[in-house]
């Protein structure tokens, strides 16, 4: 928020001027529009406690009940916008987007049924009080802005959105979590759901189908829940190359390679060909994740993930049968199983029994231990056979996991170990400067690759030239755009299928898919993010000088704000010029604002078009038209 005293721009939760100390004025149209993923959750029985019990009992049974939803919320990065008694309003992407944000509300939702049923036990022990919650979740369209008067005012979603996941709500089971169909596509194959049908809701004109999120699937990424998977396109020459490596690894000169690219440039779809055309001879294959939800908190997270799935632990797995694979796995490697067995229980969350006794170390010196049992794993499987490991989303990895990475990888040379690490830019791996680690960035498809692409996905049907042309426009060649723009233009009734072919019937939209992801990178930005929709406004290309002289700031704030898009990656420069990298970010930045900033943008540009920028409009006549007109 721009202090209108001095031009500071202050994070939007202040409410004084960091600079200068002024009461920071609410600007009317300082709300947006966005996608959000609202969470409505409400205390059963709730009326009939508050009559049994005294207010100052149901007082503290509230507060527990609060604090346990307060802190599933937060694990996920919910923004919990509204008490309204025994109900709660949680957001899921906002103030920041994530790319992930309905799966965060899905695990959040299950989390907080768990908490509450662990908070049951407390209370039936201390009131014979029952404790039950139901969840509803719903995703769409708000607008989200300050609300209220002057002695009070919150920020808040509006449209039809939150009121569908409270009647949502109302329709749950005790203890259950009830999502929308929007909702539930976005999470499809990351959690197990039941089809409850599709009930009408109050103040709903059409009948929604709602499903039940009983559990999660244990899948990791896109690949692993899409029904079927598009033929990879390009990337020959990087699998010849990391099939290369790997061979060199069979042969004893262990090698690491560092994949780098944007998220959706199809880092995963190429290790996932690699998995496939992999040598088939005797090998280790050790696969985990990093997480954004543990980045923080989960200590080893990413070793865990890939213990488990090595060791097949399952939820039906008794504690002595876990113990058991691990004791197995250790002793096939000849580790001593009285120090080792403990440091991997613990890290897994397995019991001992009582033939070992786990040792207290303090913190520092425990996470050593467990680096060096880990390690010794390792190195020990492949001193058998080779290794293949994989790690997938290091631009999320924790410290400690880091730290074992950094012993591992000098190691790596003299063993049979071959290493795919896979992480987005940002990410600054501190390896790169040894001789067996290959550092290896995607960039995007080419023209012809991305036609190829949308020919695979639209199965060899013609489509018409104004939208192909359109789709290779805007996806820019990124893989994940290419499939999920060009199936939602399939999906969404835009399209009018002809024998041989499509026709066209109405502009492309932004997938609900991708929407979450735009979004979470235009958040980044803060400040700057002003500055993204007024040139968004102006095109995905647009000049300097028109830029500086519709927007308010002065030339020195105006380029520091533009070096952070650069620097962020949504823009680059062409002389004069500069332009969105991705048009989808282009769109999602435009969309973002209230249609009545978008027309008073227009409005500005077409002012400053018809006054200063005279031979431009020479050269584009409509140009000033254009911009008088849009909505």
């Amino acid at each position: 928020m721009r202090c209108a005293s001095c031009g500071f721009a202050n994070p939007p939760e202040f409410k004084f001027c960091g600079q200068c100390g002024k009461t920071l004025a609410i600007a009317a149209d300082a709300a947006e529009r966005r996608q959000l993923t609202v969470m409505f959750c409400d205390l059963v029985g709730s009326t009939e406690l508050a009559q049994r019990l005294d207010p100052e009992d149901w007082r503290e049974v509230l507060r527990s009940y609060q604090a346990a939803c307060e802190k599933v919320a937060q694990q996920f990065d919910g923004h919990i916008a509204q008490y309204l008694g025994d109900g709660i309003l949680i957001y899921f992407g906002y103030p920041h987007a994530h790319e992930d944000d309905a799966r965060r509300a899905a695990h959040a939702g299950l989390g907080i049924v768990q908490e509450i049923q662990r908070l049951r036990a407390h209370w039936q022990q201390h009131g014979n009080i029952r404790l039950a919650v139901r969840v509803g979740i719903h995703t769409g369209l708000v607008v989200i802005g300050e609300v209220g008067g002057v002695e009070k005012h919150e920020h808040l979603a509006l449209g039809h959105t939150p009121n569908i996941a409270a009647r949502l709500q109302s329709l749950a089971a005790p203890d259950t979590v009830v999502i929308s169909a929007i909702t539930h596509q976005l999470v499809q194959g990351y959690f197990v759901c039941e089809n409850l049908g599709t009930p009408t809701l109050k103040g709903v004109d059409q009948p929604l189908e709602i499903y039940r999120v009983q559990q999660e699937t244990g899948a990791l990424s896109r690949l692993e829940v899409a029904r079927k998977l598009t033929p990879l396109v390009g990337r020959q020459q990087e699998l010849a190359e990391l099939l290369a490596y790997w061979q060199q690894a069979i042969n004893g000169a262990g090698q690491i390679v560092l994949l780098s690219g944007e998220a959706g440039i199809g880092k995963s779809r190429l290790r996932r060909e690699f998995d496939e055309r992999r040598s088939e001879s005797a090998h280790e294959y050790l696969r985990c994740r990093c997480s954004p939800y543990h980045q923080q908190s989960g200590v080893f997270y990413p070793l865990i993930n890939m213990l488990e799935q090595h060791l097949k632990l399952t939820r039906a797995d008794s504690a002595e049968t876990k113990l058991g694979k691990i004791e197995r796995l250790l002793a096939s490697h000849n580790m001593a199983l009285p120090e080792t067995v403990p440091l991997f229980a613990g890290l897994l969350a397995v019991p001992l029994n009582a033939r070992y006794v786990a040792r207290n170390f303090r913190l520092d010196l425990h996470k050593q231990k467990i680096r060096e049992a880990v390690l010794s794993l390792v190195l020990a499987m492949a001193a058998r056979q080779p290794v293949c490991l994989v790690i997938d989303d290091l631009h999320w990895v924790d410290e400690a996991t880091l730290e074992m990475l950094g012993e591992l990888i000098p190691q790596v040379p003299a063993t049979r170990l071959f290493g795919l690490f896979s992480f987005r830019p940002a990410f600054q791996p501190p390896w790169n400067h040894f001789s067996h680690v290959r550092e290896m960035r995607l960039e995007p498809l080419r023209r012809d690759e991305t036609a190829q692409m949308i020919k695979n996905i639209v199965g060899g049907k013609a489509l018409p030239a104004e939208l192909l042309a359109q789709l290779i426009s805007k996806t820019d060649g990124m893989p994940l755009f290419v499939e999920e723009l060009t199936k939602a233009v399939l999906e969404s009734g835009r399209l009018k299928e002809q024998p041989g072919g499509y026709e066209l019937m109405d502009a492309l939209p932004i997938p609900a898919t991708l929407y979450d992801s735009l979004m979470a990178r235009l958040d980044r930005l803060a400040t700057a993010r002003e500055v993204a929709g007024l040139a968004a406004t102006i095109g995905r290309e647009f000049d300097y000088d028109l830029l500086h002289a519709v927007s308010p700031l002065d030339e020195a704030a105006l380029q520091s704000e533009l070096q952070r898009l650069l620097d962020a990656g949504l823009l680059y420069q062409e002389g004069e010029k500069y332009v969105f990298k991705h048009a989808l970010i282009r769109d999602a930045a435009y969309h973002s604002l209230l249609k009545s900033k978008r027309q008073e943008y227009h409005q500005q540009i077409a002012q400053a078009l018809a006054t200063q920028f005279l031979e431009t409009v020479a050269s584009d006549p409509g140009l000033v038209t254009y911009h008088q007109t849009a909505v």
